[in-house]
């Protein structure tokens, strides 16, 4: 537990962007914006909290036992269900919260499963697991069971985001420094590469229409910056910048496309970590944590606002 809570504090501080230590990921599917969830600090842990999309009404929707972490949570495509990791059990393992709040373990056993990321439909999780040895990216049926291996890459492969077609995961691969942004199809076939390692990317996630994907880039050492690309690569394009130190890191499409939620770290205040929104073409940035100076807000993603929880 203590060193998945360390891997939780240092994924909010600033020289991120590694295959190891960086941000989950998670695409987003279509539909109108809902909430928000997101990790928040707490003094013996990590809870997840759920807020409006101006930044309001927060409330704690996972409360992690003491001495725990519950940290990258994704939402089902019909907005009902909110899958985790978490430590809770004294391993990371992978949870799913129902409606109610009922909180059920989907995963167990000595190996490491984090990052879990819904496919459309709602029938399969993809997450990362290092049961094989190495960190590499598997998909399982949404109640756990059927789990099947995808990725086989020497370096390990991490963070996957299912596209919002499903015919794409989107993961990382590479060197701590040297991390670059590859596209599979589920059954392991159609490998791409997507952005060149020098930008060292990280938290790739799918626009709800499945044209681009988001991510965070530490080419600019020792700042992190919001790019967008083609899923097939071409044309990149920065979207955030600020003064040097400021990290900008973990972004997540709106379901409706417009808007992009991040976690910024110094752009307000030194050492502090908050939740901002801006457009999708990077302007009109905006805090949605500005006053828990407190803690640590990370790993942002939207529910598709169809049904209530």
């Amino acid at each position: 537990m203590v060193a998945f809570a360390v891997a939780a504090v240092a994924a909010a501080v600033p020289s991120l962007g590694g295959a190891e230590g960086s941000p989950a990921a998670a695409g987003t599917f279509p539909g109108r914006n809902g909430l928000l969830t997101f990790a928040r600090s707490a003094p013996d842990g990590f809870d997840i909290v759920a807020m409006r999309r101006d930044g309001s009404h927060r409330r704690v929707l996972v409360k992690s036992p003491a001495d725990s972490v519950s940290l990258y949570s994704d939402w089902s495509p019909d907005g009902r269900r909110l899958v985790f990791d978490s430590d809770r059990t004294g391993n990371v393992d992978i949870f799913l919260r129902r409606p109610g709040g009922e909180i059920k373990q989907l995963t167990s056993g000595p190996a490491e499963d984090s990052h879990p990321t819904w496919a459309p439909g709602g029938l399969r999780i993809a997450f990362e697991s290092d049961r094989s040895g190495s960190r590499q990216i598997h998909v399982m049926d949404k109640d756990g069971t059927n789990v099947r291996r995808v990725t086989r890459f020497a370096p390990g492969a991490e963070e996957p985001s299912f596209s919002p077609t499903g015919r794409w995961i989107a993961f990382l691969s590479g060197k701590v420094g040297r991390t670059a942004l590859f596209v599979v199809h589920p059954d392991g076939t159609g490998l791409h590469q997507v952005t060149p390692r020098r930008l060292n990317a990280g938290h790739p996630s799918w626009s709800p229409d499945g044209r681009r994907i988001v991510f965070n880039s530490h080419i600019e050492t020792p700042n992190g910056r919001i790019w967008v690309v083609g899923p097939q690569g071409g044309t990149l394009q920065r979207l955030t910048r600020g003064p040097d130190g400021v990290e900008d890191f973990e972004p997540a499409f709106s379901p409706d496309g417009r808007l992009i939620a991040f976690t910024s770290f110094g752009r307000t205040r030194p050492d502090d970590a908050d939740i901002w929104v801006m457009r999708a073409d990077g302007s009109h940035l905006h805090n949605l944590t500005p006053s828990s100076s407190e803690n640590f807000e990370v790993a942002v993603a939207w529910r598709p606002r169809r049904n209530a929880l």
